[in-house]
């Protein structure tokens, strides 16, 4: 699998509305069976400063998307910004209620794209994505994506496929995603897209029925040496936190700490039998108000009853 670095890349950024499908980072058409857009809406944005002033993070949150039963839905950064992270959000918490199967970057670090489809049940629904785009003082965005890497990898074909993306020595994790590709059958769905180290985990299975596919993990980094122009190095940490649901839809958050912004998150499904636990939404705000900038996962059993862990994970970043 090649692995690419960002100098150089052309950035294209489309409308949402023309991107019913997509293509994966080495050309493969996705999903082109999903539905069309039928309801776009504004987005919205805040910016989240460091506690040195010179980092400078934009979490924009686009419309809504749909109703439908299998969703797309691009956020994308402005120019001036570096993509680093992003999230998916399923509109409520309605029963049967809808899955993610995708949260991930592009390849030009400019648009988050994120995907969901209902599962056994009909249900049709809304979806939304986010973006997170990254900005250091004395750095254009050009010169600061010569410091990003961007790579990926993609697993075997199975029933609960797993695969990190593993930055290369010299680079600090600063985001990632998740894509579950589960061709025409009926499903895989995520369960896991975390970051751990120096590398991103990305984790889907199957549910109900038998339907195999591969799951592909992203993972975003910068280099973790001395940066001239900003004049300092990025301090990259992960946090995380979790709770215990018995059945039905369970969320845990976990907010940035003071001085610090959010680069990315990530969450995960954990359970321990029975038939799984599965990804609802991955916000990149820790309060339902979305004035706290952090992580707020949700997740759910589907069809059978089971019960389990859900995780919330954050990178937080300043300058040091």
């Amino acid at each position: 699998m090649e692995k690419r670095n960002l100098v150089g890349l052309v950035v294209v950024v489309m409308s949402v509305a023309a991107c019913a499908a997509s293509t994966d980072p080495e050309g493969n058409q996705q999903d082109s069976e999903m539905e069309p857009v039928a309801q776009m809406e504004s987005a919205l944005s805040s910016d989240f400063t460091d506690s040195s002033g010179t980092v400078t993070v934009r979490i924009k949150q686009c419309g809504w998307i749909g109703p439908g039963q299998i969703l797309s839905a691009d956020c994308s950064v402005e120019s001036d910004f570096v993509l680093v992270g992003g999230g998916a959000e399923i509109e409520g918490l309605g029963n049967p209620g809808a899955l993610l199967t995708a949260s991930y970057p592009d390849g030009n670090l400019t648009t988050w794209h994120a995907r969901s489809k209902d599962h056994h049940y009909i249900y049709n629904h809304k979806l939304r994505s986010y973006a997170i785009g990254l900005k250091l003082s004395g750095l254009s965005s050009t010169q600061l994506r010569s410091r990003i890497y961007y790579t990926w990898d993609t697993s075997g074909y199975s029933a609960h496929p797993s695969i990190t993306a593993e930055l290369p020595p010299g680079y600090t994790l600063l985001g990632g995603g998740a894509y579950a590709d589960y061709g025409t059958g009926q499903g895989l769905l995520l369960t896991d897209s975390r970051p751990d180290g120096i590398q991103w985990v990305a984790q889907a299975k199957d549910h109900i029925y038998s339907s195999p596919g591969t799951v592909t993990a992203y993972a975003i980094g910068i280099s973790s040496g001395y940066i001239s122009g900003f004049n300092g190095y990025v301090d990259a940490v992960t946090h995380s936190a979790s709770s215990w649901s018995g059945t039905g839809y369970n969320s845990k958050s976990y907010q940035v700490p003071t001085g610090r912004v959010l680069s990315s998150i990530g969450g995960a499904a954990m359970y321990s039998g029975g038939k799984g636990r599965l990804l609802t939404d991955m916000i990149p705000f820790a309060d339902s108000q979305y004035t706290k900038p952090g992580a707020l996962v949700w997740t759910k059993d589907h069809y059978y009853a089971d019960s389990g862990y859900t995780y919330a994970y954050i990178v937080s970043i300043k300058k040091r």
